[in-house]
């Protein structure tokens, strides 16, 4: 076939007919810009403290019904704020268990739980486009999509796999209930719903998007469900945020409400990563705010406002549910981040789930492109290219501890992690260098104290600071 009539053809239906290839085709490009992974160790961020200093404890099942009572870090103090996350530490103890601390078996479970949030991605996009290629081209895209390197590569990126997993599954769940009036999908839904609050806060907005879509799918004509489904939804969640308030200790953001700095602290991280959904550049382990270039963001996210308004959509209620989609997962989590913290750090793992509601949202966009094929096979080979090269920095804790400097170089976080790494692999002149440039750029000594980059300074022999 020459080139002329391969642009022609219709490669993705012919995969399509097939009735596994497309499941098969998602998990093997998964397998191929990831397996390099697989020989990757620890990183310095997050991998000591979740994994590393825990290997120990997780090696006893025993201590398993304790993941269910303590915070992700286990012995943060009471009175520290810390996240309720039990599946990713339950997913650490299984790796553990698995591999005795193997980093190659963490490492695999990542690339597993993309390809398994992948193909559920397809089947969700699937059922609500009724739409398999245009399913399957978008599918293509997220899994070799280079701003998810982080949610893959780095071990504790998982977070959000698992999230997507099972919110995805409770999607599909709910979506078969309505299609073949069975209970055990109510059950498998509900299952599936708490299990997605053990891995992450956020599926707390679920239910909004699943309101919405059948409101939209069925009007008035369910609205027994609707109720039924409310009440369980509401039990879940008052039930799991009362559990959670009793095992860590959260911040309360509603007492830190300033509208005005809450827009323009939210403005600048909003469309940086709006801007890596589409051109995914300025890319970094440690996303610093301000060391990251933020014009490029803000003129995509105009031209995409620009679009939205020039064309029409196939269905309003489908791109209505992609905006929730990509509000609910994105927008909301990032004014309470701001409101808690006035976090400056913002990392790229956090677009795996609402990326999924921009891709529905641009399904639905009137717009014809000449020459289809072509041009998804062109971004998928840049986007495979661009995910393999970015995955080098993630190697292990020195690659990624430099990368975190290069990409960050006025973050003090940045600098007194390279400074520690190289103070452990005996590099100590230049673990000097790095834990003084720390201390400088922590002016107000809020997230690191300058005084435990002195006191490290000073024990190193014979480099000493002045």
């Amino acid at each position: 076939m020459n080139l002329k009539n391969f642009i022609r053809s219709d490669l993705f239906q012919q995969i399509l007919s097939r009735k596994w290839l497309p499941y098969f085709i998602l998990a093997f490009i998964i397998f191929l810009t990831y397996f390099k992974s697989l020989s990757f160790t620890f990183s310095p961020l997050d991998d000591t403290q979740l994994i590393v200093k825990k290997i120990d404890w997780m090696l006893h099942i025993s201590n398993f019904p304790k993941i269910f009572l303590k915070g992700i870090f286990l012995d943060a103090n009471a009175h520290a704020p810390d996240y309720y996350r039990p599946f990713l530490i339950a997913s650490f103890m299984l790796d553990t268990l698995i591999g005795k601390g193997n980093p190659f078996v963490y490492h695999l479970t990542n690339i597993l739980l993309h390809m398994i949030a992948t193909i559920l991605f397809f089947i969700v996009f699937s059922r609500i486009t009724d739409n398999k290629r245009i399913a399957f081209i978008f599918s293509l895209i997220f899994a070799v999509h280079p701003v998810f390197a982080q949610a893959i590569a780095w071990i504790p990126g998982r977070n959000d796999t698992l999230l997507a997993v099972f919110c995805l599954g409770s999607v599909i769940c709910y979506f078969n209930y309505f299609s073949t009036q069975k209970m055990i999908w109510i059950f498998l839904h509900i299952i599936f719903y708490i299990f997605s609050f053990f891995s992450k806060e956020s599926a707390i907005v679920l239910p909004v998007l699943l309101f919405l879509w059948t409101f939209i799918n069925f009007k008035k004509t369910r609205n027994k469900e609707l109720i039924l489904f409310s009440l369980l939804w509401g039990i879940i969640i008052l039930g799991s945020l009362y559990f959670e308030s009793k095992i860590v200790y959260s911040q309360n953001f509603l007492g830190k409400l300033n509208f005005y700095n809450l827009i323009t602290n939210s403005f600048k991280p909003f469309v940086i990563y709006f801007g890596k959904i589409f051109i995914p550049v300025f890319q970094s382990v440690i996303p610093y705010v301000p060391d990251t270039p933020y014009i490029p963001g803000l003129i995509i996210f105009i031209f995409f406002i620009f679009i939205l308004i020039k064309y029409k959509f196939y269905n309003n209620g489908l791109a209505l549910i992609g905006i929730s989609w990509f509000v609910f997962f994105l927008v909301l989590p990032l004014l309470i981040l701001t409101m808690l913290s006035n976090s400056v750090e913002h990392y790229e793992h956090r677009l795996y789930l609402p990326v999924m509601g921009i891709m529905i949202l641009l399904s639905q966009i009137k717009i014809k492109i000449p020459h289809q094929t072509f041009i998804v096979l062109i971004i998928l080979t840049l986007f495979f290219i661009k995910t393999i090269n970015r995955l080098n920095v993630y190697q292990n804790s020195i690659t990624f501890s430099q990368a975190a400097v290069a990409e960050s170089p006025t973050s003090s976080h940045s600098h007194s992690m390279l400074g520690y790494e190289y103070y452990y692999s005996g590099n100590f002149k230049e673990a000097v260098k790095e834990l003084d440039r720390a201390r400088e750029l922590d002016s107000l000594g809020n997230e690191f104290k300058a005084n435990t980059f002195v006191n490290r300074s000073k024990t190193i022999h014979p480099y000493k600071v002045k």
